[in-house]
């Protein structure tokens, strides 16, 4: 049984997070294969935490920044100890980062390092910190291709910083994410949702703004948008409302998890992507949310190309334009009622979930990099 390192930078305190829960997922998928695994993250900001069968605390009150320490006392701890491999979810470099990249070539440990969006200089400027985790990250990235084996990308590219990639989509497990029940019959009323952290890039204002023109040219049809989460973007979007008055339109309810978030989806026939993504440079969405969705059973609704409807099901996807015009809602309600038609919402439910998750569901997207692994001494 091949041993493998998993690190992320990431704190794992809070596991109903969406990268938390897709970070777990991994590890767990790895254990699936076949593969003995030592899981390395954060929790509670300062603590390293490695996890085999349990969770120890590799240092307790690291200093800031926290991220960067973390990959000292990694290659402080691994040191002596044998693995075969690394999986490493990519937080952009720094020099503690390149050492442990270097000390793991040395031990010629088969190195993998996923890097979730490419590319990603345009979401590092909206604050001095983040440009100088970007300069930082210029500085050393280039030069990862001597230490690194493969990066595993949801993009199309072939190669990042110079090292070949291993091309496959965000996943999830089917197994844990129940589809909505198609219980309710659509009948005409159009219930948006949205489940994020409400940044620029969410593009949601495109959709608020597009509520109020709908509602201030006599729109007749009832459409109310359930966004779920909180954020930067919130104020804004409460500015929007207000301005607007479509309160009756609009439902904020901040974060929700598990049985309560269960019952807002159960309400909705319609899921709301990225409006925004063009904001940070991108055109083409790879989001984990995406595929939440359709796990879920919903059709979705977006400003960019998603990569999980470039392979199949587009006749449950509707893309807007990339720009900073208010979303269409007439078009919205068109789409809604072309999916729903011919079909009851059981049915189109069953048919979203059928075809996705052969192509998005955690054992399919993961298996490229497993036989990498298993394949390469």
């Amino acid at each position: 049984m091949k041993k493998l390192i998993y690190y992320t930078g990431r704190d794992m305190t809070d596991p109903e997070l969406g990268i938390n829960k897709k970070i777990n997922e991994q590890i767990e998928n790895f254990r699936k294969a076949g593969f003995s695994v030592d899981a390395f993250y954060r929790k509670h900001d300062s603590q390293l935490i490695c996890r085999h069968d349990k969770e120890i605390v590799v240092k307790a009150g690291m200093h800031r920044p926290f991220k960067i320490e973390a990959s000292k006392y990694l290659k402080r701890y691994i040191k002596g100890r044998k693995y075969d491999g690394a999986y490493i979810r990519y937080v952009y470099g720094d020099w503690q980062f390149f050492r442990l990249l270097k000390y793991l070539k040395k031990q010629k440990i088969v190195t993998v390092i996923e890097v979730p969006t490419y590319p990603y200089d345009k979401e590092l400027t909206d604050s001095l910190e983040n440009k100088v985790v970007l300069f930082l990250d210029k500085c050393y990235r280039n030069r990862m291709h001597r230490y690194v084996d493969r990066i595993v990308t949801f993009s199309g590219d072939k190669q990042i910083f110079g090292i070949q990639t291993i091309r496959t989509m965000n996943g999830v497990n089917f197994e844990k994410i129940k589809s909505v029940s198609g219980e309710h019959p659509y009948d005409g009323k159009i219930n948006m949702i949205a489940v994020a952290d409400l940044a620029k890039w969410h593009g949601y204002d495109r959709i608020l703004e597009g509520i109020g023109a709908y509602y201030r040219q006599g729109g007749k049809r009832e459409v109310v948008f359930h966004l779920v989460g909180n954020g930067p973007e919130l104020e804004e979007y409460k500015r929007i409302i207000e301005k607007w008055h479509i309160e009756k339109h609009v439902v904020l309810y901040g974060q929700k998890f598990g049985k309560e978030l269960e019952q807002i989806y159960e309400k909705c026939n319609v899921a709301a992507e990225s409006f925004g993504r063009h904001r940070s440079g991108h055109n083409y969405s790879t989001s984990l949310k995406s595929k939440e969705y359709v796990a879920k059973g919903l059709p979705v609704i977006a400003s960019s190309e998603i990569d999980v409807f470039s392979k199949s099901g587009s006749r449950y996807f509707k893309r807007f334009p990339a720009d900073e015009s208010p979303v269409d809602i007439e078009k919205v309600i068109v789409f809604c009622d072309s999916v729903y038609k011919s079909k009851s919402r059981k049915e189109v439910i069953d048919d979203i979930r059928g075809w996705a998750i052969g192509l998005c569901d955690f054992k399919v997207v993961m298996e490229p990099v497993f036989q990498f692994f298993k394949n390469t001494k």
